[in-house]
C-alpha cells in the first residue's frame, strides 16, 4: 500500500510544480514586458496602414477631381468650337480649318441652316499623355428664329446695319476621358444675322 500512496503523492507534487510554475511566472510579471511590447507594435502599425491608406485614397479622389475639371473646361471649350463652326457655315466659309470631326454622311451644314435637323460631332482634344485623351460628342440642333426687338443699341450687329433676327442653338457637348472621366455641358446659343 504504501507504493501506491506514494505515486499518487507524486502526480500531486507534478500537477502543483505546474501550477507553481505558472503562478511563479505570473507573480513575477516575466513576459508582461513582451506582451506590452507586441500590444505597442500591433497598434502602432495599424495607425501607420491606416494612414497610408487616407494618404492613397485623399489622392486618388484629388486626381478623379482634376480629371472632371479638365473634362469640364473640354466641354467647355467644344462649345466654343461649335460656336466658331455655326458663324463660319452661316458666313458661306468652309469649316474645315477646325478640329471637328463631320460624320458621314456630313450633317454639320443641315443642322444649322435648317430647322430641328441635328447632328453629332466628333472633337478629340490632346490629354496629358498618349493614351489620355479627351473626346468630345458635340451635337448641334438649330431651334427657331426670331425677330428681334429694340434698336441697334440693344442688338448691335458686327458689320454694322440693324439686325434684324436671331437664331437660337442647342450645343450638347458630352466629354469623356481617361479614368471613366465624364463631363457634360449644355448651351443655348444666340446667333444675330
Amino acid at each position: 500500500m504504501e507504493s501506491h500512496d506514494h505515486k499518487c503523492h507524486t502526480k500531486k507534487r507534478k500537477i502543483t510544480s505546474r501550477q507553481q510554475t505558472v503562478y511563479s511566472l505570473l507573480s513575477t510579471n516575466k513576459g508582461v514586458a513582451l506582451v506590452a511590447a507586441l500590444m505597442i507594435s500591433l497598434s502602432v502599425m495599424l495607425l501607420i496602414v491606416s494612414t497610408l491608406y487616407f494618404v492613397l485614397h485623399s489622392t486618388s479622389i484629388s486626381g478623379a477631381g482634376k480629371r472632371y475639371a479638365t473634362a469640364s473646361e473640354a466641354a467647355d471649350g467644344a462649345v466654343e468650337v461649335m460656336k466658331d463652326s455655326i458663324h463660319l457655315i452661316i458666313m458661306g466659309e468652309p469649316v474645315s480649318s477646325l478640329p471637328i470631326v463631320d460624320p458621314s454622311p456630313p450633317c454639320l451644314v443641315d443642322s444649322v441652316l435648317s430647322e430641328r435637323t441635328s447632328c453629332t460631332t466628333t472633337l478629340t482634344l490632346p490629354g496629358s499623355s498618349l493614351f489620355n485623351d479627351y473626346n468630345a460628342q458635340i451635337t448641334v440642333m438649330r431651334l427657331y428664329t426670331s425677330w428681334l426687338p429694340g434698336s441697334r443699341l440693344d442688338f448691335p450687329l458686327a458689320g454694322g446695319g440693324a439686325p434684324t433676327t436671331a437664331v437660337y442653338f442647342r450645343i450638347n457637348t458630352v466629354v469623356k476621358g481617361p479614368g471613366s472621366t465624364r463631363a457634360e455641358t449644355s448651351a443655348l446659343y444666340r446667333y444675330v444675322l
